[in-house]
């Protein structure tokens, strides 16, 4: 049972937390470098389509 609930912590953990969401460029650099700046481990995910 111990080996299966470490498989799922493993894909979703607890300690995921959305944090900010944003369209614009400069606004994602400035969070971004704010939560480097405290030393907060972090993920980032992008999606969408770039271009015209």
């Amino acid at each position: 049972m111990r080996f299966l609930k470490g498989i799922f912590r493993f894909f979703v953990p607890a300690e995921r937390t959305l944090l900010f969401t944003t369209f614009d460029q400069a606004q994602y650099f400035k969070m971004k470098s704010a939560i480097i700046a405290a030393g907060i481990s972090h993920r980032t995910k992008i999606k969408g389509e770039v271009g015209n």
